[in-house]
């Protein structure tokens, strides 16, 4: 008999499993920029404070609850990771990188993690009227009188013919 037609004596392959995968809402869920959102400079120059990610749904009372949070957006995200799903607390939405630099600067005292990722403009249009309710009291670290954005002194400017006057 040839071999091609000879039955094989291995056991037949094990039937591949595939899991479920989860619905999820598609209004909360994360998704990298296109290469037009990326290129475009001025327009989608949007950031967020991603605090911390998650392999569970944040709850409201596990979140501390920080009088910056008053101040801007908290919201979680769901995101596809190869096939694990993510959670992602994020605090948005900043025009200016350096200004979301110093809050989460602020920030890395309560979640270490915290990281300043650039979103698209259709991620603040789906979280515009979803926001997370923080109700872990955070005690009196909790508040903030300010949060001060600083640079050094100018250098003085000092003209050459003034050094030569001065001999």
């Amino acid at each position: 008999m040839p071999a091609a037609i000879a039955k094989s004596n291995a056991p037949p392959p094990a039937a591949i499993q595939q899991k479920p995968v989860p619905a999820l809402d598609k209004t909360q869920t994360l998704r990298a920029l296109t290469p037009l959102e990326l290129a475009d400079d001025v327009a989608s120059r949007l950031f967020v404070i991603q605090l911390v990610v998650s392999e569970s749904e944040f709850s409201p009372e596990s979140v501390p609850n920080l009088g910056i949070f008053d101040e801007y957006r908290l919201y979680a995200a769901v995101g596809l990771d190869g096939d694990k799903i993510r959670h992602a607390l994020r605090l948005g939405f900043f025009t200016d990188e350096g200004a979301a630099a110093a809050v989460a600067g602020y920030l890395r005292g309560h979640f270490e993690g915290a990281a300043v990722k650039r979103v698209s403009e259709a991620e603040r249009a789906r979280f515009a009227d979803r926001r997370l309710e923080a109700r872990k009291d955070a005690g009196s670290t909790g508040v903030h009188a300010a949060i001060e954005l600083s640079c050094p002194d100018p250098v003085p400017t000092t003209r050459l013919a003034e050094l030569s006057r001065k001999k």
